[in-house]
């Protein structure tokens, strides 16, 4: 008896291993031939070292991510991303500036973005009938590779508003002479803020929280196309949602490079990341599938998801920006970016 129990639990200790090491697999663990995640380079998990020793540590009962075939948006598999109540992330997450610790499941892709470029991207997200709503999850961000850089672009979840996508790029920084705890740090040193302060933001809703609701237990399909520019006459992005245009705005879509900025803190070009990052306390389960990036319409592939391009490119319109929000001035400016 004694004997077989043991054989259970060697079994158990194995299972467990196969399941936890999916986050920390090349490419995720997804086979070349899956539809679940398709990206030069593939994908990588964000401070990989950080969360072997937060499992360990902390004797955690779930996995941070897993490759699921239960109920995919196409293809056999989906990847499902969990964080618990407790600080999840680096030190630096757990004591940002506004004295607000920040728990993530990040997953980014391996830098293959550039400065000026024009890209396609497909995601599609499912959030789960028994999905407790509270605060506001991004999902998804176009972040910098220049670390003390914001993000340009961050698709949120947003509690009693809905499916949002934030963009900080409209007026560019200014730059201080010393970090200013009231600025964010991007993905940098949260508790010490940052020289780089967003002059203003716009947030655009893509599903009203009623819509948003109705979709519990569905995929939602994402499409974007970005062309990266800090030339506001050049730049512009365009966001479908299930097909449907929801935003469609012309603007600068990069941060300038300011300084010798790249010297030190890395190529000044856009990084793609998704999963759960949040300042609530609450427990959260998504599901993320066929996470493409292309450097074309035709190159995602869309007729897999029921889309074809030409229909997305014929349509006009899309809403306003429900929150524009300008950041007053600061006295000690060296410049502005």
């Amino acid at each position: 008896m004694n004997y077989i129990i043991k054989i259970i639990f060697l079994l158990s200790i194995c299972t467990s291993v196969v399941a936890e090491e999916a986050i920390f697999h090349k490419n995720l663990k997804i086979k070349k031939d899956d539809t679940t995640v398709n990206v030069k380079g593939g994908f990588k998990i964000i401070r990989e070292q950080f969360y072997k020793n937060f499992k360990k540590e902390n004797n955690l009962d779930y996995n941070f991510l897993e490759v699921t075939k239960k109920n995919p948006r196409h293809g056999d598999t989906a990847l499902k991303l969990t964080v618990g109540t407790g600080c999840i992330g680096s030190k630096a997450d757990c004591k940002r500036s506004n004295f607000e610790s920040k728990k993530r499941v990040e997953v980014s892709g391996r830098k293959n973005g550039k400065k000026d470029d024009n890209v396609w991207m497909s995601m599609s997200l499912l959030i789960p009938k028994d999905f407790k709503w509270g605060g506001r999850l991004t999902i998804q961000q176009w972040h910098n590779d220049i670390e003390v850089y914001e993000p340009m672009f961050e698709t949120d979840i947003k509690n009693f508003v809905g499916l949002t996508m934030k963009n900080g790029t409209r007026k560019g920084y200014f730059v201080l002479d010393k970090p200013n705890k009231n600025c964010s740090a991007g993905s940098g040193d949260g508790s010490t803020g940052a020289n780089f302060c967003i002059k203003s933001y716009q947030e655009f809703k893509l599903l009203n929280w009623d819509e948003l609701l109705s979709f519990k237990g569905k995929w939602i399909d994402i499409i974007h196309n970005i062309n990266f520019n800090s030339d506001p006459e050049k730049g512009y992005f365009k966001i479908w949602i299930n097909g449907d245009l929801k935003v469609d705005h012309k603007g600068q879509t990069i941060w300038k490079t300011h300084g010798d900025v790249e010297k030190y803190f890395g190529k000044n070009r856009w990084d793609f990341k998704f999963g759960i990052y949040t300042t609530s306390k609450m427990a959260f389960k998504l599901y993320f599938d066929e996470i493409w990036i292309k450097r074309s319409c035709k190159g995602l592939k869309l007729k897999r998801l029921g889309y074809k391009c030409k229909n997305l490119l014929d349509q006009e319109g899309g809403v306003k920006p429900y929150l524009i929000k300008d950041i007053s001035g600061n006295p000690k400016l060296a410049g502005s970016l």
